[in-house]
């Protein structure tokens, strides 16, 4: 017999799923612009980390030619040796939420892995093309490179939630591929939403198919099909290093994350796969009410560290030869 969904989806959630979808009668796609992304932080921030520890962190401002700066924040754990650096683009459908949104969790990552966090603010549409989004996040890796002995960082990781997923692809796909690990968390990989996963959860699981029809109309709406492929990545062509790969059931992105992982096999790349049962989409802003997710982020942290210790243990070898 297969399980009723209020089975299997972690009911704190769900209660929160029923509410939400109850008290909003009005979603925010139907807002203007500056209304929706203010609702939209409004709404995520309660459930966000509360750390007991606050992380020390800088302010950048990068200039790249005549270009609008580029504000990044760098989190520093508490340990004067070199560490990773992860390099965090956030999801929000290109449109949404900020790094007020994401400090606690950018907090929390930095002191589990003993990483310096660079997360990027990057300009969104509707105010700014597509395009600029995309080329901020390639300058600040770009940057990051070029300034790992300033930030005190030995490897580099690209990780990103949601469509900073897509952001962390298009980034790797144009570097010169000195990135160490890729960490995707419940990924954008396709503007096509005709996948079953879309079927079974477009409505009422925190990531509806209006929205994310409203996001590409944003972003995308000028572009043509063929103009649209290029920010496309269930097939993804380019040999990947290091992957982990996160996925949630209860999630329109589902079956995008289990095609990309298929293909990643066929390829023998070396990639873990972190599927969770009982999460819905954007569960890791939600690791501050619900022990569930937060258990999700410590599982993803335990598995993050595995790899950058390898890292470290491979680069140990390296110098020592």
């Amino acid at each position: 017999m297969e399980n009723k969904i209020e089975d299997i989806l972690d009911k704190e959630i769900d209660k929160l799923r029923r509410f939400s979808n109850k008290i909003n009668p009005q979603k925010i796609y139907e807002l203007p612009i500056e209304q929706s992304r203010k609702i939209a932080k409004e709404s995520i921030l309660p459930f966000t980390l509360k750390n007991e520890k606050s992380t020390s962190y800088v302010e950048h401002e990068l200039f790249f030619g005549n270009e609008e700066a580029i504000k990044i924040r760098v989190y520093s754990a508490d340990r004067k040796d070199y560490q990773t650096g992860i390099v965090f683009f956030h999801g929000g459908g290109y449109v949404l939420y900020d790094v007020d949104v994401y400090h606690s969790l950018c907090e929390f990552i930095s002191e589990a892995c003993n990483s310096k966090v660079i997360f990027v603010e990057y300009r969104k549409p509707p105010y700014y093309e597509i395009v600029n989004t995309y080329q901020d996040c390639k300058n600040t890796l770009d940057w990051v490179v070029l300034n790992k002995l300033f930030l005190g960082i030995d490897n580099i990781v690209l990780m990103g939630d949601s469509v900073g997923g897509n952001l962390v692809l298009k980034t790797f796909q144009e570097s010169e591929k000195n990135i160490d690990l890729i960490v995707l968390c419940y990924p954008v990989l396709s503007w096509n939403f005709t996948n079953l996963s879309y079927q079974k959860y477009g409505e009422g699981y925190f990531l509806d198919q209006k929205l994310m029809e409203w996001f590409k109309r944003i972003s995308f709406g000028h572009l043509n099909d063929d103009e649209l492929k290029k920010y496309n990545f269930t097939f993804f062509n380019e040999e990947i290093p290091n992957l982990i790969l996160i996925s949630s059931e209860f999630d329109v992105l589902r079956d995008e994350s289990f095609i990309f992982q298929m293909q990643l096999q066929s390829q023998n790349s070396k990639s873990v796969h972190l599927h969770f049962e009982n999460m819905g989409h954007n569960f890791l802003l939600m690791a501050g009410r619900f022990n569930s997710a937060k258990d999700a982020l410590i599982k993803i942290c335990n598995q993050l560290n595995i790899h950058i210790n390898q890292l470290n243990h491979e680069r140990k070898i390296k110098n020592q030869n």
